[in-house]
């Protein structure tokens, strides 16, 4: 890591905050800059002056306090302006790899639509924020006197791969218990997770729980080192996930919850609410939150995971070719089927055995692993993207049925819905010849 970057306006929690950041950037061996805003209109004032002069001396007091025992170079700066826009600013001029500040501060909450300081620096902030709300485990833990708990909010999309990534990397400082959380919300799961108890809030819930938790384990499998110690927990919740995770966290005394933040729109978030914007405001213990582009998708693209959706027509035979001459020697490839929902257990084995049926010509030849999906869903291009995320795809292999203009209004594509829907290359096989062509 470059540098941290800490902000401060010298109440008790940004002192603790400062006190987590030094403390970090002498494990890691990385320079230390200590920030304070002035607020524009505490400078413009007639003593304007007065208070940047007696900032600077409280400023350059506390950063003395943290040299002493420190081998890192701590450098205090006072700057002008909007706090949240600020730290921001300076933490890509000076390159920092993180930015630490106290969940609660001399500033407060401007209201629902604002929000706090520490709330729209990791709202839009391009590098990881931790928000310091209990210090002490954390210095504990980087002095190596504890184990560090920590939650992952795993929902299985890009976002929370970034935030399980940058997790992984703390055991780079101390020895760290890491649990990927992930919170089911029942009517949305279901079918999905190829589940068939019917959606009611007393359960139970136990095929349900068992599908999310392969999921989790096939979506966090072979993605980064110390994967061994990590465990896996499925929250069915009918509430808030915020709400299900916070609970779950305090429960188990976890000391940081780390999520990804999905960067939405001012208005989606109006609408749709935060996850990791709630976190902040209710968690009871220190929280990161980590944007997608960091500790994300590697910057060379390589193949090693290959999802084959199939709808049991005659194309299914070259797109199956297809993926296995995709997938390395060493790599999978995942055979998935999207039936009705609310199948019955026969249409299920019948659907396996059509899948067993497409795979033995190539039993012979087969390079890559192979894996056969049956799941239910109304809309198969949503079933079909939502598993390649939970999978880890590293690309999908399906076929392109040639349709005219009018059915494809009347009746959409599923091809056409996957490509939106996809965050990897999907690979299409036409219709009428063996070609393949990748969007």
């Amino acid at each position: 890591m470059k540098a941290i970057l800490c902000g401060t306006d010298f109440s008790d929690h940004a002192r603790r905050a400062a006190h987590v950041a030094a403390a970090l950037a002498d494990q890691l061996g990385c320079p230390l800059r200590l920030l304070h805003v002035v607020a524009d209109g505490e400078a413009e004032t007639g003593t304007g002056d007065l208070v940047l002069q007696a900032r600077r001396k409280t400023l350059e007091e506390q950063a003395q306090t943290l040299r002493t025992g420190s081998g890192s170079t701590i450098e205090a700066m006072i700057v002008t302006g909007r706090v949240f826009e600020q730290v921001i600013r300076e933490a890509r001029a000076c390159g920092a790899g993180l930015i630490v500040v106290a969940s609660l501060g001399r500033e407060q909450p401007l209201g629902w639509r604002l929000g706090s300081t520490a709330e729209r620096i990791a709202q839009h902030s391009s590098i990881p924020v931790l928000v310091v709300r209990e210090a002490q485990p954390l210095l504990d833990w980087i002095a190596g006197t504890d184990v560090l708990p920590v939650t992952v909010c795993a929902d299985m999309t890009h976002a929370s791969r970034a935030a399980l990534n940058w997790a992984r990397e703390l055991h780079r400082i101390g020895p760290c218990e890491i649990e990927l959380t992930y919170v089911a919300w029942p009517p949305a799961e279901r079918s999905l997770a190829g589940a068939s108890e019917p959606t009611t809030t007393a359960g139970p819930w136990a095929a349900l729980e068992a599908s999310l938790s392969d999921d989790l384990r096939m979506w966090a499998a072979d993605t980064g080192p110390g994967a061994s110690r990590e465990s896996y927990r499925v929250l069915v919740n009918w509430g808030r996930t915020d709400a299900a995770i916070t609970q779950h966290a305090t429960g188990i005394h976890s000391a940081l919850i780390v999520a990804g933040t999905h960067r939405r729109s001012y208005v989606a978030r109006l609408w749709q609410g935060s996850v990791t914007r709630n976190l902040l405001h209710h968690a009871e213990t220190n929280v990161v939150c980590v944007p997608p582009s960091e500790f994300g998708i590697a910057h060379v693209a390589v193949i090693k995971r290959v999802l084959a959706a199939v709808d049991l027509s005659d194309m299914d035979a070259e797109v199956v070719r297809s993926a296995l001459g995709v997938a390395p020697q060493d790599g999978e490839v995942h055979l998935l089927h999207v039936i009705e929902p609310h199948p019955d257990k026969k249409a299920e084995h019948a659907a396996r055995q059509r899948l067993e049926a497409l795979l033995a010509p190539s039993q012979h030849v087969r390079r890559a692993v192979t894996h056969l999906v049956v799941r239910p869903g109304e809309l198969p291009h949503t079933v079909i993207a939502t598993y390649a995320e939970r999978m880890a795809a590293d690309a999908i292999c399906m076929g392109m049925k040639k349709r005219s203009r009018a059915a494809n209004l009347l009746l959409g594509s599923q091809s056409h819905g996957v490509i939106r829907s996809a965050r990897v290359p999907v690979i299409l096989v036409p219709a009428d010849q063996g070609t393949v062509s990748a969007m």
